[in-house]
């Protein structure tokens, strides 16, 4: 993103350095944040983001049934966004910028939203998107150890680059359901 930069000597990198082991190098930081919050992801973190999914992918879905997908997911996406926004509002996410980051988090959550309700729809349960929930919340902070952004609404999960990457496995996703996958679930109602 325009005015990121790799910064492997940054404060928050010689934070975490300080905390490993002695001989452990920027990657060995990186791999050992990546592991310890996909390990966060499917236990701790998995357990509170469990609240959330019990209300979107459990509660909300269930509302909307009978409904596109599709159309479902626009609608959470939406709901669950602005259910943010007070604390983007305060700063979260999005320090620099809280009240366009309001919109910037509807458009996050728009388009983490298909993804989770898919996982949902195949697995039959919301534990496997508060697994997942939990795990994007986990590992999404890693790249803020060796970047230094120039904006918050461009840098991180969160941020555009987050997004476009979002929407790529978004598109993948939609494309798989629709050409491989025998259970279309992008193209039925809930």
């Amino acid at each position: 993103m325009p005015g990121a930069k790799w910064t492997p000597d940054s404060v928050m990198m010689q934070q975490a350095m300080q905390s490993m082991p002695e001989g452990v190098g920027v990657w060995g930081v990186i791999c050992i944040s990546l592991l310890s919050g996909l390990l966060m992801g499917v236990t701790l973190n998995a357990f509170f983001a469990f609240g959330e999914e019990i209300a979107w992918r459990g509660f909300l879905m269930k509302k909307f049934k009978g409904k596109k997908f599709l159309t479902v997911a626009l609608w959470i996406g939406v709901i669950w966004g602005l259910w943010h926004a007070p604390i983007i509002l305060n700063g979260h996410n999005y320090p620099q910028h809280p009240v366009a980051g309001v919109f910037m988090m509807v458009a996050f959550c728009l388009l983490l939203t298909p993804m989770l309700m898919y996982f949902r729809q195949k697995s039959g349960s919301v534990i496997v998107p508060a697994i997942m929930h939990g795990t994007f919340n986990a590992v999404m902070g890693v790249s803020a150890t060796v970047v230094t952004p120039a904006n918050d609404l461009l840098y991180g999960g969160p941020g555009l680059a987050g997004m476009i990457v979002l929407l790529v496995v978004n598109t993948c996703l939609y494309l798989y359901d629709r050409y491989i996958s025998k259970e279309k679930i992008f193209t039925t109602l809930l």
